[in-house]
C-alpha cells in the first residue's frame, strides 16, 4: 500500500502527514492526537471523524479512546498491544476485531 499523505491545521498553515507515519490516534478530552514518530498532532474532532477519514482497515480500536496502526503493532499481550515500543492498553471487547484484521498464520 503506498504511503498516502494529508494535511492537518499547524499554526497558521498546514502540515503533511504520511498515514504509515501515524503510531495511534488518542482521544484526550476534546481533542484528537494523531501520534507520530516526530510529533503528536493535535485536532479538534471526533475520533469516529477522523477514523472515517483514514484508510479503511488501517486502524483498528484498542480501547475507548485509543486506536492503533495495525502495520505498526509490534506485539499483542492479552492485555496490551505494543506499537513503536510503547505498550498501549487493549481491552477484551476489541480484542477479537483486532485479531480478525491481522493475517495470523495458525496451526493445524
Amino acid at each position: 500500500m503506498p504511503d498516502i499523505p494529508f494535511y492537518v491545521r499547524d499554526g497558521q498553515g498546514f502540515c503533511r502527514i504520511n498515514v504509515m507515519d501515524i503510531l495511534f490516534i488518542e482521544v484526550k478530552g476534546e481533542l484528537v492526537k494523531l501520534c507520530c514518530r516526530q510529533r503528536v498532532h493535535a485536532l479538534h474532532a471526533s475520533m469516529r471523524g477522523v477514523m472515517l477519514q483514514l484508510p479503511f482497515n488501517m486502524f483498528c480500536m484498542v480501547n475507548r479512546n485509543q486506536a492503533v496502526n495495525v502495520r505498526l503493532i509490534e506485539s499483542i499481550g492479552a492485555q496490551y498491544v505494543i506499537v513503536a515500543g510503547q505498550a498501549i492498553v487493549l481491552k477484551p471487547m476489541f480484542r477479537s476485531q483486532l485479531l480478525n484484521m491481522l493475517p495470523i498464520l495458525r496451526n493445524r
